[in-house]
């Protein structure tokens, strides 16, 4: 049976007070729409928190459940305390020492003097500036455990409607200092709204580190063209150094909250594919900042890297599946 709750949210859809109008009009009064002009998921729809209620009033998520996805359809973002088994990720972290010591072969993107570069992870290379270890997950058994945790992998299955695709990781041993953004414009999906990401703590983070910082709600603010009409920027593109100064902009304009988050080992946050995010500065080069990033779409979506061909979407943990790009 309802609870009293669950029915008082699902009334106040189904007896809303309607506008005056013409019911021999062509055109429906009301049409659900998405934040984007490019799409998106059923929690981005303008009508998002009538399906939820109706999710919950049929039994198909629970209270609880209910209330962390109409947290992430307000604020972009959703924290998922201790959603990670503690023993999995001291074996994550095991294996980024192996990854350090050349006993797992996986490529590192990092930034130097000399400018941008892929190149096999070393000890010494992902320390380096936004240094990044690409597409763990590939590679490490341990990490597909954490990045598809019953928690999280639950949250992507409500929100995706269908298993998860996880496409690209990215491992930090230091905060990455990267500005604000928003994911949209450089994660590739065919369906180009239909992702979220998960930022995984491999460690309690303490001020100083370089600690992730977003916009909350930013998700919700209007659409960033490149070109004043490209969603994805391509590299090289001289609107990339105004890029985290004009969502800057856009977020104080708007009188959003600009906050720091400093998680505990094994706590999951999983953002919207909007939310404007980064990584602060750091003012403690002798504080690490370990985390694993994660990109998700639904398993039926492509990243785009698979239109260059012999890519393959093999099956992981909790019927979800993983992919990733071919590093040469």
């Amino acid at each position: 049976m309802q609870s009293q709750t669950e029915v008082g949210a699902m009334n106040e859809f189904v007896n809303q007070e309607l506008p005056q109008y013409d019911p021999h009009d062509v055109n429906p009064p009301v049409r659900p729409r998405f934040r984007s002009q490019f799409g998106g998921l059923w929690t981005d729809l303008s009508n998002a928190d009538a399906i939820l209620a109706g999710k919950v009033a049929t039994g198909a998520i629970s209270p609880s459940e209910g209330r962390l996805v109409g947290e992430f359809i307000q604020k972009g973002f959703v924290l998922l305390p201790r959603a990670v088994d503690l023993n999995l990720v001291d074996r994550v972290l095991e294996d980024i020492e192996s990854i350090a010591e050349g006993k797992i072969q996986r490529k590192a993107s990092y930034w130097d003097s000399t400018g941008h570069h892929i190149e096999t992870a070393t000890r010494e290379n992902t320390v380096q500036l936004e240094a990044k270890i690409l597409d763990m997950h590939e590679a490490s058994d341990s990490a597909q455990q954490i990045i598809f945790a019953p928690a999280i992998s639950r949250f992507l299955n409500i929100v995706f409607e269908r298993p998860a695709l996880a496409f690209q990781s990215l491992g930090f041993i230091r905060g990455s200092q990267q500005g604000v953004h928003r994911d949209t414009a450089f994660v590739r999906v065919s369906s180009s709204q239909e992702f979220v990401a998960s930022w995984i703590a491999l460690e309690d983070v303490v001020p100083g580190s370089g600690e992730l910082e977003y916009y909350v709600g930013s998700h919700a603010l209007p659409d960033y063209l490149f070109s004043g009409a490209d969603r994805w920027v391509k590299p090289g593109n001289p609107e990339l150094e105004g890029f985290s100064g004009a969502l800057h902009e856009m977020a104080k304009a708007a009188n959003l909250e600009f906050t720091q988050f400093r998680p505990k080992k094994g706590d999951a946050l999983i953002w919207a594919a909007e939310l404007m995010h980064g990584g602060s500065q750091i003012e403690d080069e002798s504080r690490t900042r370990k985390s694993l990033v994660t990109h998700y779409c639904p398993v039926d979506q492509h990243p785009m890297y698979f239109y260059k061909g012999n890519q393959v979407k093999r099956p992981s943990v909790g019927g979800n599946f993983i992919c990733a790009e071919r590093w040469s």
